[in-house]
């Protein structure tokens, strides 16, 4: 999950809430930001590649690590 917080924070986003093994991020609040839309893009690309890197490198994920984002923009 830190991979995926780092990603999350790196494009202006913050995490709400872990439940399980799942993030729940907002992007563009509690702070004004016009491009959030395109920053939470960015961010769920990046987890996707830092997922990817993971399940390569991690004998653990056995290779069948697998991840699904939802966006829900809200205007």
């Amino acid at each position: 999950l830190s991979a995926m917080t780092d990603a999350i924070e790196a494009h202006g986003g913050f995490v709400d809430k872990y439940i399980g093994d799942g993030i729940v991020a907002v992007f563009g609040a509690p702070l004004d930001d016009p491009q959030h839309a395109t920053n939470a893009v960015r961010a769920a690309l990046q987890c996707a590649e830092k997922l990817a890197t993971l399940d390569r490198i991690q004998a653990a994920f056995g290779g069948s690590a697998r991840q699904r984002i939802g966006l829900d923009l809200v205007l």
